[in-house]
């Protein structure tokens, strides 16, 4: 059993970490939420196996809770812990100053607070 450090936050992973999520905070201004989320499976499952999973088409198993309801009747196995991350949220709205401005039409985003779980984490519902 590994202990793990996110962001004041202590998770018991039961997996090998390859890199440290410090260095993905570093540098998430620069990539979208795949990127983000890739890092933190990598950083969970290690590169090589990402890297196959990518190969052969299937789905990293790293979501949002909502990422694993969309992906079928998957729900979160009750006392498991998030892995706290910031991922990309579009502003709702137009800018206040002056709403006619083509600039003020331009989607803004912004970095929000995301708690991802992984495949371990989670468990089939029972319909």
């Amino acid at each position: 059993m590994l202990i793990l450090t996110v962001s004041s936050m202590v998770l018991n992973l039961p997996f090998k970490l390859v890199a440290a999520l410090p260095a993905i905070r570093a540098e998430r201004y620069n990539m979208n939420n795949d990127e983000i989320i890739n890092n933190v499976a990598i950083s969970i499952y290690g590169k090589d196996e990402v890297d196959e999973m990518l190969a052969r088409g299937m789905d990293i198993p790293v979501h949002t809770a909502s990422g694993w309801k969309m992906r079928g009747a998957y729900k979160v196995k009750e006392g498991e812990k998030p892995i706290q991350t910031k991922l990309w949220k579009m502003r709702s709205g137009t800018s206040a100053s002056n709403p006619s401005d083509p600039d003020a039409q331009k989607p803004r985003f912004y970095l929000s607070k995301a708690f991802l779980y992984c495949r371990e984490q989670v468990e089939l519902c029972e319909v």
